[in-house]
Formats: C-alpha cells, structure tokens, sequence
C-alpha cells in the first residue's frame, strides 16, 4: 500500500478494471477525452461519498495519462491539518525536489512538464485548491482532476459564461 500523498501511478497496476457502476462507459470515454484535451485547468467530480468519485479519477487517469509528459500523480487532501502539510503532499506527488517547495516552485514545475493531477477531496481543502487551479490555469495543458463531496468554493472555480 502507498501511503497517503505519495506519487501513485494510475492504472492499472495493481487497479482492477473499471466495472462502471458510477458512471457509464460512454461518459466515461467523453470524460477521458475531455481530461485528454487539457482545455480546462480544472475538471470535478462532485456527488457524496462512496459513489466512486476517486475510482472514476484513477481509471481515467489510467486512461489518458500518457498524454501528460509530466505523468498522472494522485494526491489525497483529506484530513491534511495545514497548508505546509497539503503543499508537501502536493510536492511528493510530483517528485519535486527540497529547492521546490512553495507554490511559485509548483507553478514553474507544472509549466515545465503537462501534468494531470488528481487531487482526491479537494474540497476540504479550499486554500489548496486556489493554488493548484492558479497553478494549473498558469500552465496550459496542464489538469487538475479533483473529486469533491461538496462543491468548490466559488473563487476557486472559473467563470465561462457564453457570448450572447
């Protein structure tokens, strides 16, 4: 077992296959390739607990992670008692060196290479998702996959209204 905060690689080592009992396999490929496009820095997968949010991250993740140079990392927020705590499990997940360890340093190693995150129960931690969506619009093709019992916070989420 990996401990918690730890770079995972998706799927499917040691991951059985998908069975779809959260969400079809037809949505389940439109959601892969919106994931595989990285138009958007930030996707959610919101609905209460027990559903299969996080096993529908990893099994896309699996799916699409070898369009990300930087590789697919999965990151557990739950339960992390401060920022410092967030940011190092953040900082793990990517293998990011000592030098690296503030969000400026996160921001520059998200440019560097395209990177899907998946970050496991965003939602409770509102001042982490800030920076990692900040992070993640400042480094395009790069994407943040966050599953959330409740909604993000409303700064936290981009506003995209349509023209006319």
């Amino acid at each position: 077992m990996v401990p918690t905060g730890c770079a995972r690689r998706p799927p499917h080592g040691g991951f059985p296959r998908f069975a779809g009992a959260y969400v079809e396999h037809a949505r389940l490929g439109r959601l892969a390739a919106l994931v595989r496009a990285g138009a958007f820095p930030l996707i959610t997968l919101t609905g209460r607990s027990g559903v299969g949010k996080s096993r529908l991250a990893v099994e896309v993740a699996g799916r699409v992670h070898e369009r990300f140079p930087g590789g697919a990392v999965f990151v557990d927020l739950g339960q992390k008692p401060d920022p410092g705590v967030a940011l190092e499990s953040v900082r793990r997940a990517l293998r990011m060196d000592d030098t690296c360890g503030t969000w400026s340093g996160l921001v520059r190693r998200l440019r560097a290479r395209r990177t899907l995150v998946v970050a496991d129960r965003l939602d409770q931690r509102a001042d982490v998702a800030a920076a990692l969506v900040e992070a993640a619009a400042l480094a395009p093709g790069t994407v943040v996959m966050a599953t959330c019992v409740l909604p993000l916070p409303e700064p936290v989420v981009p506003r995209f209204e349509s023209a006319g």
